[in-house]
Formats: C-alpha cells, structure tokens, sequence
C-alpha cells in the first residue's frame, strides 16, 4: 500500500504529469502545480485567481441557459473536486466575493451548473445547506425531492421507518 506522503511516483492531480513528491505537503500535483496553489507567492489573490480560469467550459446539462461553465484549472481536493487556492480558500466561494459581493452569513455558495470545478458567479447562488442538500444528487435529497425511496417506492407514513432510516417496503 502507498502512504500519501511516500516518495513514489505518481500522476498529477491537476496536469497529469508524473512526479515524485519531495515533501509531505506536496502529496497530490507535481511542483509547478503545487507552487501555482500556495497561499505567500506575494501577488494578490485576484490576480492568483483569473490566471486559474478558463471562461470557455462546458455548456451545464442541467442549466444551458446559463451559458458556459468557467472551468477553474488551478489545484482541486482530490477528495471533494472542488477547486483551491492556497490556504484552502474554495475557488467558487472566492469567484461570488470577487464578482458579486459579501456571502451572506448562514448561506453556502450552491453550483446551479452540478459543476464543482465551475467559477462562472452566474452559475453560483448562496442557499442554504438544506437547499444546496436537496439540489444535489445524493439518493436521500432524491427520494425527498420525488417522494420515494431509492427502489422507487412511495414514501408515506405507514411505510417509512423512523428509528431506522429507510422503506418498509
């Protein structure tokens, strides 16, 4: 088994490239990749940012009225897909302050575009978790969305369990 932190060679999680880590931190992309993502390069973060963008992304299956995803291309957590600039800061939350404004408190930034690589701020909507929750496609926001269970079953009172979540069916 490989340890995250080994120096054995592995694929860039953003170029593709293969590298060899030379030190802890740098577990996932090679050393340009990584150097593009670190918070102290002494620019401002607006400029750090747009240099991470490609305005000519993907039209969104689910919202092309939209219009074009803006493909962040800069570092993404390999675990969660959503992009990062230095010091964890979420690319898309940074694209809303940069081109709307101030997120409002209590409120998480939602994707309308299903895209979590996307930085395009008309295709981002502060909602709450509960809403951002239902939107996506996780089986227990489907089943409340169409009112049945994973199976397809009707979800009414005498056939949903409440000690244990789940069908009775």
């Amino acid at each position: 088994m490989i340890v995250p932190n080994s120096r054995h060679p592995r694929a860039c999680a953003q170029c593709g490239e293969t590298f060899t880590p030379k030190e802890t931190t740098q577990r996932y992309c090679c050393q340009p990749c990584y150097a593009k993502s670190r918070i102290g390069s002494g620019r401002p973060i607006e400029e750090r940012f747009w240099e991470c963008v490609d305005k000519n992304g993907s039209i969104p299956a689910r919202h092309p009225e939209l219009g074009p995803c803006w493909e962040w291309t800069g570092y993404r957590n390999p675990t969660s897909g959503y992009g990062q600039l230095g010091g964890g800061h979420y690319v898309h939350c940074l694209s809303y302050q940069l081109n709307v404004g101030v997120i409002p408190e209590g409120l998480v930034v939602d994707h309308l575009c299903q895209n979590r690589s996307c930085v395009n701020p008309a295709h981002l909507e502060p909602v709450t978790t509960q809403i951002n929750f239902l939107r996506s496609d996780h089986p227990n926001a489907i089943a409340i969305r169409t009112g049945r269970c994973k199976r397809g079953h009707e979800r009414t009172p005498e056939n949903v369990r409440t000690e244990r979540r789940g069908c009775n069916v």
